[in-house]
């Protein structure tokens, strides 16, 4: 047998120290990433314990109050109004006379179980609006003096536009009814509602009784489809008769036909309204008298009670446009063109529509001069141009009434009649990105926080309908979008005002907004 060799060899020696720094390096590793999804771990079972504490607490909550013996009658005006003439949940609590009976008694755990439920849905379904803690509303601040938060402003008008059919009068009373409860019935700015059709006087009656006190206006186009379209020149028609579907003759075109435009096929009626929110609406006679309209979509819905003006906003700033949301889509189609009508009419290049570092205002928006004689490789990169979201925004009438834009919106349109590409989304933005970017200012980023439902989306933000709620093992419920979230609500304000739970109730749906609770009956 051999006798091993164990006398000192310096290469073994440095092989194994090399392996062994190796081996603690890989241990070293694998301890961070243990204590990584320990932390991980710990921070979701953090996250879970206080979702079912808040469970507990609302349930403890709710089986509280469910003791109380108050009767109590739904809001009216005054009450819901008056804090001094609201229910108390306290005033009768020790009224043998308005004690519960027995069978009463015997139905609660029915009825607990069916607002924890609805209360689980909720908080669910609850969608998180980002909003950043640095962006503070100003509510004081601004380079105009004494303009106060929800004090009527002189010279303000609420204006929308619909095609007119039934559906869309349900879509509208709808609207103003949540807007009226959410802000207007507080400054009583006047309404005025753009309709392709006539509306009759019974669904004009009932607008007038959803915005309470408001003045309102119903305005019909004065021109037919078919006057539109004999004004047409035999170009003009041939090119329309071939971008519209199953159409041999002008005779066959209806406001319900669709039409190819580059990137969209919509119906007459969606891209005649884009056309009239691009060009006629700033010369419309009815708005002359005004300054600042607050525009919003017919299918805009208000959430609940606004506690930011962005009117009062928009004035104490000297704004010429305070928009919801930035950006929504982009002018992509037939770019060339577009910047051509810009340098023709404002005599600049537009390099780029781009918000400050905060994203507050448009003030990086970069514009260069520009005539003919330019050296074209000292032209700036002329980019898809992003746009301000058209389902709400509160514009300047003056700014957007000048000479110059006018003549931008002429050519804007230019020959082609309804057009999607060339729709009023680029109309509000480009003149405001050349002329005014500075005063061009976000809502949300500046503190304005109002929670306006639209196409499933909140201020044109946060996804309404993308997650579905684990009631039960065997139960889940799809959030749905305004609709159905609404009724759910009254649902559950009303098991809440029948259990005399009033803060609670509140805190569901607004005392006033609950006023619409029969007016919300558009699809999704």
């Amino acid at each position: 047998m051999g006798i091993r060799n164990t006398a000192y060899n310096p290469a073994i020696c440095r092989r194994n120290g090399t392996a062994t720094k190796v081996l603690q390096i890989l241990l070293l590793c694998a301890c961070i990433f243990l204590s990584c999804n320990i932390i991980v771990f710990n921070r979701k079972v953090a996250t879970k314990y206080r979702a079912y504490q808040r469970a507990i607490d609302e349930i403890g909550q709710q089986q509280h109050v469910l003791n109380s013996t108050t009767t109590v009658t739904r809001p009216t005006n005054d009450t819901a109004d008056n804090p001094a003439t609201s229910p108390n949940p306290n005033d009768t609590a020790d009224n043998p006379a308005t004690s519960p009976t027995s069978n009463a008694v015997a139905k609660l755990p029915e009825k607990l179980d069916e607002l924890s439920k609805l209360t689980k849905i909720r908080e669910g379904c609850k969608v998180r609006v980002k909003t950043n803690p640095n962006q503070q509303y100003e509510p004081t601040k601004g380079v105009v003096e004494g303009i106060v938060d929800f004090e009527r402003q002189e010279g303000v008008v609420f204006a929308t536009k619909i095609h007119g059919l039934d559906v869309q009068v349900i879509q509208v009373i709808q609207c103003i009814c949540l807007f009226t409860q959410a802000y207007n019935r507080k400054v009583n700015y006047d309404i005025v509602i753009f309709s392709t059709l006539p509306i009759s006087e019974e669904w004009q009656k009932q607008i007038r009784e959803a915005a309470a006190s408001a003045k309102v206006i119903v305005v019909v186009d004065e021109k037919t489809l078919e006057q539109q379209l004999s004004e047409l020149s035999e170009e003009q028609l041939q090119a329309l008769i071939q971008r519209c579907d199953d159409v041999e003759s002008i005779d066959q075109l209806t406001w319900g036909h669709r039409c190819h435009d580059t990137g969209s096929h919509m119906p007459l009626a969606y891209t005649w309204m884009s056309e009239f929110r691009s060009k006629q609406i700033w010369s419309k006679e009815v708005l002359s008298t005004y300054k600042y309209m607050l525009w919003m979509d017919s299918d805009a819905f208000c959430t609940k009670e606004w506690e930011q003006d962005p009117v009062a906003f928009m004035i104490r700033n000297d704004l010429v446009m305070l928009y919801g949301n930035f950006p929504y889509g982009w002018v992509k189609f037939e770019l060339p063109e577009i910047h051509q009508i810009i340098r023709d009419v404002y005599g600049k290049s537009l390099c780029g529509v781009t918000v400050d570092k905060e994203r507050k205002t448009f003030s990086n928006t970069v514009v260069e001069d520009w005539n003919e004689n330019i050296d074209q490789n000292k032209i700036c990169e002329e980019k898809k141009i992003p746009m301000i979201h058209g389902f709400m925004h509160v514009t300047n009438l003056d700014f957007y009434r000048e000479e110059v834009n006018m003549k931008f919106y002429d050519q804007y349109i230019g020959d082609g009649k309804f057009r999607r590409s060339r729709d009023d989304q680029g109309a509000v933005t480009i003149p405001a990105a050349m002329l005014a970017p500075e005063r061009t200012w976000s809502m949300r980023d500046n503190g304005i926080v109002l929670e306006v439902a639209h196409n499933l989306e909140i201020d044109g933000r946060e996804r309404m309908n993308r997650r579905s709620v684990e009631v039960t093992k065997d139960e889940k419920v799809g959030c749905g979008g305004f609709k159905i979230r609404w009724h759910r609500l009254v649902k559950e304000w009303n098991l809440l005002d029948q259990e005399k739970h009033f803060v609670a109730r509140d805190k569901v749906i607004d005392a006033n907004m609950i006023k619409c609770e029969g007016l919300v009956k558009s699809p999704e």
